[in-house]
């Protein structure tokens, strides 16, 4: 139900018609984002696109991207662009993905070298398809990187696993790698910390052997 504004002659919800109209403020300039297109921005995207990579930034439609992008700031999301999950807040895909791309890895590392990060982050959609949930392919992800930027910093936000025993020690085994699992509930964060400082990994031998493998690989 409406209630017509004989005044101005509009329709107004009823709790509102007998009230005045708020002033409409003034918005602050830093909340009008800026359509990118700074030659930063234009290398960062031929480099992503030439190694078929995808990226939280073009997947989420963030608005930030045209000054990350410019700085060279990426936030890499592997194992394609389609999630199992249908978060409503979430702008990705969601439908039943292909299978891994065994070269994505090695593409995500290339990317790494070429834009020169000192430090990267990679995310991933959620694969409830997969038995392991992909923790094998976020540390193949990493052994990569560090194959062919040793000096890079890496930062992983896994999905959450669900029901996949073993998995996230997948990841901070063979990719010798902190994790921090999202999502997660702000008052576990303590205990999250104390926990990943104190089995943050050295490297085992079969992350050094990927590594190694993977090396080779860099160009």
């Amino acid at each position: 139900m409406a209630v017509l504004d004989s005044a101005n002659l509009r329709l107004r919800h009823p709790e509102k018609a007998h009230r005045p109209d708020l002033p409409v403020s003034q918005k602050p300039d830093w909340i009008r984002v800026k359509a990118p297109g700074s030659p930063g921005y234009a290398e960062t995207r031929r480099i992503v696109r030439a190694n078929g990579l995808h990226t939280v930034c073009v997947e989420a439609n963030c608005p930030n991207i045209g000054e990350c992008w410019e700085k060279k700031h990426a936030t890499f999301m592997i194992m394609g662009d389609i999630c199992t999950r249908a978060c409503a807040f979430c702008n990705v895909k969601t439908g039943l993905p292909g299978p891994l791309d065994r070269e994505e890895p090695q593409r995500v590392a290339d990317a790494v070298a070429k834009l020169g990060l000192s430090h990267v982050v990679v995310t991933s959609v959620d694969r409830d398809d997969l038995s392991d949930g992909g923790a094998r392919h976020f540390a193949d992800v990493i052994c990569a990187i560090r194959a062919c930027t040793p000096s890079t910093t890496i930062e992983v936000l896994t999905p959450d696993f669900l029901r996949k025993e073993g998995a996230l020690e997948t990841v901070t085994l063979l990719g010798g790698a902190a994790v921090c699992p999202s999502p997660f509930a702000p008052e576990e964060a303590p205990q999250m910390l104390s926990t990943i400082n104190s089995t943050n990994p050295t490297p085992t031998n079969s992350t050094a052997s990927a590594t190694e493998s993977y090396s080779s690989q860099c160009r």
